[in-house]
């Protein structure tokens, strides 16, 4: 009878990157967590802006030290037409009096951010706003 020889698994971590320049991640089983926590698996969604996108959510996963992203949502940014851009600030009509919203706070199970701005947060207020909601661990 043969028996078989159990070779130790190498305990790669899962080490948090910085956080991106215009953008946050949030650890879904520990939102404290931060750049430099390790963790021997972990699932996070990140979520950035830049010159093409307005916002991009990303949901990562992370096991033993192997990484595998999968995006979840792309939002590409307006396009406003450059005559119609200068026109509204020319506009000697134009309503400076804007009312504001606050965000609100995040959701019991969850988090949001707001659609071109990675840095808003609960309380914030915005002259308007997208929101995309992220559960943890609960089906919507």
């Amino acid at each position: 009878m043969a028996f078989c020889r159990f070779v130790p698994v190498t305990q790669k971590k899962c080490v948090l990157p910085r956080y991106p320049e215009n953008g946050s991640y949030i650890v879904i089983s520990d939102t404290k967590a931060g750049p430099g926590d390790a963790f021997d698996d972990l699932s996070l969604i990140g979520y950035t802006s830049n010159e093409y996108f307005a916002l991009e959510i990303v949901y990562l996963v992370c096991v033993r030290g192997a990484w595998s992203p999968k995006i979840l949502k792309r939002v590409p940014r307006p396009i406003v037409p450059w005559n119609q851009w200068i026109n509204q600030q020319a506009s000697p009509n134009t309503n400076t009096n804007l009312e504001c919203c606050k965000l609100p706070p995040y959701p019991e199970h969850g988090m949001y951010v707001v659609a071109g701005d990675a840095s808003a947060k609960p309380g914030d207020e915005r002259v308007s706003a997208t929101l995309e909601y992220a559960c943890h661990g609960h089906s919507v």
